[in-house]
């Protein structure tokens, strides 16, 4: 159990420097918008909120992949488990 634990903030580790690095990218790339935008007096909630909702949308996306491949990792075998006869397994 310790060890899926360490795996699993791993994973969680690795996820978030992804996603820390991709908004990074994004940003970085979107610099000349961004200086529009405030030059033309873009409120800086209405940037970071963009930001956000760009990090976001990437959360929600992983999530739901996330979510179906979970799914199916338990459902194969929970079907697998109703499978089984009683009488071979005892």
């Amino acid at each position: 159990m310790i060890l899926l634990s360490a795996f699993s903030g791993l994973a969680l580790m690795l996820a978030c420097v992804g996603l820390y690095g991709v908004i990074s990218y994004s940003v970085a790339h979107q610099a000349q918008e961004i200086g529009i935008r405030m030059a033309l007096r873009a409120q800086p909630g209405a940037l970071r909120n963009m930001v956000l909702r760009q990090g976001m949308r990437l959360a929600l996306i992983g999530a739901a992949i996330g979510i179906a491949v979970a799914l199916l990792a338990c459902y194969l075998p929970a079907r697998r488990a109703t499978r089984i006869n009683p009488l071979e397994a005892l």
